[in-house]
């Protein structure tokens, strides 16, 4: 019996499918029907997040036992094998940057060398690290200046190619900025440490966190209410009380973690529920292929649009998006599965499982 827990690959495909959605909404249009724009907006920043999480899952998952067993040979051994993970991804992430402004490959990697730090720290450690870096992040949003290099209007990065606009944007004002985006991947390595195994763990960690996510809806819409204002200082305190990853402030942190809990916890326990299900193993063989569909649904997803439609780009209907993607989603589906019959991993995450032994 295989020790890979499979509701952990069904989180990473649902995360792929709201990532998917949110970019060709971004790219093609998303102008539509009010309820299905309401919809497809909550999924922004979280499916990033749930993915950054993940990966803290997974990086605790393969050094649990060698921690457990306090096999120090084996953990310098994992700890090599994701430094040279997190090498590839960067050096890809740069390439996929050429055409992708939105990569997060780049990003990723430097959370992963940061979380190799706390590999073998204690739960309450990477806790407060998480915190820390929540605290930094407040403080360099609240004493320097976040809008420098954004052109809102095309959500372009001006001076992403100089070394101090890459710096910038690497750690504080980017798509996914590393001192606030950290603390996703430190609270998944916090999660994938415990006994995810253990369906009471998971069911009380759903619970608190939905009350959670919920609770962070309800006070930034309550707090933006009494803070509608044009005085300046007001709209800064706008920023901080809003859900939005743009910037990625403490109620949009919270949102995403907690949510982040919510669906992996749920996803575990319904793949261990219906471990025969045909359909939650389709979704799983997905996820095992994400990050050869990640680079793919900009490839072959958004590209052929730019080449054939440039100048309708942000106009299409809101419902032709989602059908788009809907049928994109259902194509990678469809693909993962008939390659997988064959093969153990999709094509990238074979290239990088070889580079990285």
């Amino acid at each position: 019996m295989s020790n890979r827990i499979e509701g952990i690959d069904l989180a990473r495909a649902l995360a792929l499918i709201g990532m998917i959605i949110v970019n060709f909404k971004l790219i093609l249009g998303s102008e539509g029907n009010v309820y299905l724009h309401y919809i497809s907006a909550s999924l922004e920043g979280k499916a990033s997040a749930l993915f950054v999480f993940l990966a803290g899952v997974g990086i605790a998952l393969m050094s649990k036992s060698a921690l457990r067993e306090n096999d120090h040979k084996r953990l310098l051994q994992i700890k090599n094998r994701i430094l040279k993970r997190a090498i590839f991804l960067f050096v890809a992430g740069l390439l996929f940057a050429t055409v992708w402004d939105a990569d997060i490959l780049h990003f990723y990697s430097i959370y992963m060398v940061i979380t190799l730090y706390f590999i073998n720290k204690k739960l309450n450690y990477i806790l407060w690290g998480a915190f820390g870096f929540g605290v930094l992040y407040l403080c360099l949003f609240l004493f320097l200046d976040y809008d420098i290099g954004w052109e809102y209007d095309t959500l372009e990065y001006i001076g992403f190619w100089t070394v101090d606009g890459f710096f910038r944007n690497l750690l504080f004002n980017g798509f996914h900025p590393v001192f606030a985006w950290v603390i996703f991947m430190l609270i998944g390595l916090w999660f994938g440490k415990q006994d995810i195994r253990d369906e009471r763990f998971l069911k009380k960690i759903l619970f608190y966190n939905l009350i959670l996510f919920i609770s962070t809806h309800v006070i930034s819409k309550a707090l933006l209410l009494f803070t509608n204002d044009n005085n300046t200082l007001v709209n800064e305190l706008r920023y901080i009380f809003g859900t939005e990853s743009i910037p990625p402030l403490p109620l949009y942190i919270l949102n995403g973690i907690s949510i982040s809990l919510v669906i992996v916890s749920f996803c575990i326990l319904l793949s261990n529920k219906y471990r025969n299900s045909k359909v939650l193993h389709a979704l799983e063989n997905t996820g095992k292929m994400a990050l050869t569909f990640y680079i793919a649904h900009v490839i072959l997803g958004i590209i052929p649009f730019y080449l054939e439609y440039a100048p309708a780009l942000g106009t299409f209907p809101l419902e032709f998006s989602l059908i788009y993607a809907a049928i994109f989603s259902l194509f990678s589906i469809l693909f993962a599965n008939i390659w997988l019959m064959t093969e153990k991993y999709g094509p990238l995450e074979l290239l990088m499982r070889k580079i990285s032994r």
